[in-house]
């Protein structure tokens, strides 16, 4: 796959821009800020560059709007990252990277199917996005092409509330202010979309059951669907992660279909959605708290919630 390099060492990524995205190079003639950024040797970054049509898109529909104070910086800062790192650097594992703006970005290979493939993606917030195979080497940095204009994470009960698949979610959290049981920094959580809700008569259940399952169903830690197939017990093909309530455990199996079941019956229905605090997944059914027993004959292994907490910290961390 990365058999593109083009090697620019005697240009800046900014000089680079006026033959690779003539548009943004266009565009960053009023902001001083960005042409420092992306002129100056000192700096070591990674630019992730959406590609023209990606591009032209967040121009049009005013998602980039370089007549607003910052916010060029602001958009474009999140896909600029500290360090230079290559397609292959970034396709070996899925890791958090830091942007310039101070947020995390995950990239990593992309999930087909619930196997790895030889793509990169990267998420952040609700977007997801692929790299191309061109890689641009330039003085102070590197170029990547991305096919998404990426936007950044917001709190878990922000992103709740901006997905249509999770409105029945959004208005139990509100309605009856327990949004605090999907606050807790790096944890994930898996929100059951709004037939899920309807076909337990949500709104009707108890306040405790209800806190208790909405406690269920937050893992406690950050993982990604990259993450727990890679935790996965090699001969059974199973997990169980610990939740907040009582540490009482999800339970993940592989089918011989390749399909990734939550407690016996569950699926995902759409993945590694980045929040401020960690990721959220969405899921076809409600887990119930009290209710599982798993399968004695499948391994028991649990899978170790994480140590440091990479919403706090400067480094590149390993989901």
């Amino acid at each position: 796959m990365f058999d593109s390099c083009i090697c620019q060492l005697n240009k800046t990524i900014y000089q680079s821009l006026q033959s690779y995205s003539p548009s943004l190079y266009h565009q960053l003639q009023g902001s001083n800020e960005l042409i420092d950024l992306f002129s100056q040797s000192n700096y070591n970054i990674t630019f992730l560059l959406p590609n023209e049509v990606a591009l032209n898109i967040s121009l049009e529909t005013g998602l980039l709007n370089f007549s607003m104070s910052d916010d060029g910086y602001a958009k474009l800062g999140l896909m600029t990252l500290n360090g230079t790192f290559s397609n292959q650097v970034l396709l070996s594992d899925r890791n958090f990277y830091q942007s310039i703006t101070n947020q995390y970005l995950s990239i990593g290979p992309q999930i087909v199917n619930n196997k790895p493939t030889n793509n990169i993606e990267v998420y952040s917030g609700m977007t997801k996005a692929q790299t191309t195979s061109t890689e641009i080497q330039c003085s102070n940095g590197v170029i990547l092409f991305i096919n998404n204009f990426l936007q950044s994470a917001e709190t878990p009960l922000t992103t709740i509330s901006k997905l249509p698949e999770t409105e029945y979610m959004e208005g139990l959290l509100k309605s009856l202010n327990v949004s605090d049981t999907i606050s807790r920094i790096n944890t994930t959580i898996l929100v059951p979309i709004n037939e899920a809700w309807e076909s337990v008569n949500g709104s009707t259940l108890p306040f405790g059951t209800l806190v208790h399952n909405l406690k269920y169903s937050v893992l406690d830690g950050i993982y990604t669907l990259d993450k727990i197939i890679h935790s996965l017990d090699s001969i059974s093909n199973s997990i169980a992660i610990p939740t907040d309530y009582k540490k009482d455990s999800v339970h993940f199996h592989l089918d011989n279909h390749s399909n990734l079941i939550m407690n016996g019956n569950t699926l995902f229905v759409k993945t590694d959605i980045l929040t401020s605090t960690g990721v959220v997944h969405l899921i076809d059914h409600v887990l119930l708290a009290d209710t599982f027993e798993p399968n004695q004959t499948q391994s028991t292994t649990s899978a170790s919630p994480m140590d440091y907490s990479p919403f706090a910290s400067n480094n590149t961390v390993i989901l």
